[in-house]
């Protein structure tokens, strides 16, 4: 495995490390508040687990921290689709969950973290190190798996015991037609922004920018 440069490292280090802090601290209010309502430990712990959020940014670190410790290849494929999935968590977020709540404090500071700095923090990292030669479309497929396993997984577990993650996902409220589109709508979501960074990564790649950074990772 070629080692990584060293600003690579750093700036992976960094981020990662802002990112498992925000998870863990988030985490901890979501299962405090579920056991205060009197959920059990394990399923207060199931349910913050089952946000879209926590899982693509826990993906995200765990990313970042295999490539500061050199502890496994991930493929350049692999870390575009993570790309696409983290830019669809802030993306999603501002256009339909923001105005939801409103945080304050180290509550504010979180939520800025795992729905913003992240995202756009590993977009630039996708940006500056990943090699985009071996990019092509027919990938885009694949990483819609994620997704829609994410998708069935949040539509069963709602049957089985109540708890939807996002409104536009409870089909209880919802109806099912409604709930047909919204679902459509995600996976033409993911869909065109691996596209996007496909296409955007080949442009880069042509032009000669991504020609000198990090070896094939």
């Amino acid at each position: 495995m070629p080692a990584a440069p060293p600003f690579e490292r750093i700036y992976a280090a960094i981020l990662a490390l802002i990112g498992w802090a925000a998870i863990v601290v988030q985490c901890y209010w979501a299962i405090e508040i579920g056991v205060g309502n009197g959920l059990s430990l394990a399923m207060a712990i199931t349910n913050v687990l089952s946000y879209f959020t926590i899982l693509t940014n826990i993906l995200v670190a765990a990313c970042l921290t295999a490539s500061v410790f050199q502890i496994a290849t991930i493929s350049a494929g692999a870390k575009t689709a993570l790309a696409s999935y983290i830019l669809i968590v802030g993306f999603v977020y501002e256009l339909a969950l923001r105005r939801l709540w409103n945080p304050e404090g180290l509550h504010l500071v979180v939520d800025v973290v795992l729905h913003y700095l992240v995202p756009l923090g590993y977009f630039t990292y996708w940006l500056l190190f990943v090699n985009k030669s071996g990019l092509r479309y027919r990938m885009v497929t694949r990483w819609t798996i994620y997704p829609f396993l994410y998708l069935f997984y949040t539509l069963f577990r709602g049957q089985v015991y109540g708890f939807f993650p996002y409104p536009f996902l409870n089909f209880r409220e919802t109806g099912w037609p409604r709930l047909f589109l919204n679902v459509c709508a995600l996976i033409l979501l993911f869909t065109a922004a691996g596209s996007l960074l496909v296409s955007f990564g080949r442009y880069l790649q042509r032009s000669g920018f991504a020609a000198y950074r990090s070896p094939k990772t």
